[in-house]
């Protein structure tokens, strides 16, 4: 036996051990996720008016995405809402498409973008640009791309007043329809979810655990104000992660709850969209550490690849299931399909795209890397048209 075959050995003990503890950890969470989880039906005596709750889209040329938007919040059980879609200067039909639905219900209105000033984001400006419309005492921001269910305003304006919180933050369910949807979205998720137990999330003691989905935030209007509204984090690319983070700061209670029977949402619907999206957002993630980034990617290489590469090099060294490194690789491969698998499974998910687990990690590898590399080196990130240039101190560009 050589040096190397027990060097591998030994690596391949340390990520079986890994993976062993996902495994632990998918049953161990199984009741947080039930415990933090607002359900279309949790609530079957939830008031269907009281506040006046204002729906706040902010839209970039969402031509494609703000009529269908607006006709599920319309459908809404809730009846006391309004809803201000912030036309952010776009150069498509967005403004024509979302003017349809103002014809049809008065509760629509329409919202021009202005330009915004330095050292503001597109989308935190958008936001903080339509609140000031908001007539609301509860505010919910979604993006263009979610596609509320008929209970989700009623369950989560419920859910927060029952718990007596000043914001809420919903993980609803991915839409996945291309083959790349499937083999990126589900794994990239997943790690976000997986190292954001929303039990150690929703402590209050635990300032440093913060996370957020920018898809669907609801406030009182008097916490929005209390931690300083957007503009205390116009310069973050993470808007969502920001805003939680001066909850915990300012004291704020606030929750982070899976909701996929409220709402979808579609990300983004190709490999260049997906590439782009996550590369403005992974390197942010990390809180611009280059050096973490790096971390990062070596880990997950080290402990979702390796594995793949080692066992048919095993099978050929020693053909003997048997054989220690033959046997680690095997249950290493083992390990991490059960996982993903069940993971999917426990999502609601499909399981039909699990095989291509290890395709999805090294694009997501790729992601990591990229954003690190762009933002890193003074490129910037590219979205909806417009470049930002940051380091983490707020934008440049």
């Amino acid at each position: 036996m050589t040096i190397v075959y027990w060097i591998l050995v030994g690596v391949l003990g340390v990520t079986g051990l890994l993976w062993a503890l996902n495994l632990l950890q998918l049953v161990a969470r199984a009741k947080d996720r039930n415990t933090f989880r607002v359900r279309a039906n949790r609530a079957p005596d939830a008031p269907t008016e009281g506040q006046l709750v204002t729906v706040i889209i902010p839209a970039r040329n969402e031509a494609g995405n703000i009529g269908p938007c607006l006709d599920a919040v319309l459908a809404q059980t809730y009846q006391d809402f309004e809803v201000i879609v912030l036309d952010d200067r776009s150069d498509d039909a967005t403004r024509q498409e979302a003017a349809t639905r103002q014809e049809r219900d008065p509760r629509v209105r329409i919202e021009s973008g202005v330009e915004r000033p330095e050292g503001w984001m597109g989308k935190v400006w958008a936001c903080h640009t339509a609140q000031q419309k908001a007539r609301g005492e509860v505010l919910l921001f979604i993006d263009a791309d979610v596609r509320l269910e008929p209970e989700a305003i009623r369950q989560a304006r419920h859910y927060l007043a029952e718990k007596e919180l000043g914001a809420l933050s919903v993980f609803g369910m991915l839409t996945m329809v291309s083959f790349w949807e499937w083999v990126v979205q589900p794994v990239v998720g997943g790690l976000i979810l997986q190292n954001n137990d929303p039990a150690e999330v929703n402590d209050p003691a635990k300032k440093d655990k913060v996370m957020a989905n920018g898809q669907f935030i609801m406030a009182t209007r008097g916490a929005y104000d209390a931690v300083g509204g957007h503009e205390s984090i116009k310069g973050e690319i993470l808007d969502d992660v920001g805003f939680a983070r001066r909850c915990k700061t300012e004291g704020v209670p606030y929750h982070m709850v899976y909701g996929r029977e409220l709402f979808g949402c579609r990300m983004y619907k190709s490999l260049s969209e997906i590439w782009e999206g996550w590369t403005k957002n992974l390197f942010a993630g990390l809180h611009y550490n280059l050096k973490l980034a790096l971390g990062v990617c070596f880990a997950l290489l080290l402990i979702n690849i390796v594995p793949f590469v080692v066992l048919p090099v095993a099978i050929a060294w020693h053909p003997n299931a048997a054989d220690p490194l033959v046997a680690l690789a095997i249950w290493n491969v083992l390990a991490m399909y059960v996982g993903y698998f069940a993971g999917l499974m426990t999502a609601n998910y499909s399981p039909k795209f699990f095989w291509t687990y290890p395709l999805g990690m090294l694009v997501t590898v790729g992601l990591f890397a990229n954003s690190a590399r762009r933002i890193a080196s003074g490129k910037g990130v590219s979205w909806k048209g417009r470049t930002y240039v940051t380091t983490g101190e707020g934008q440049k560009r």
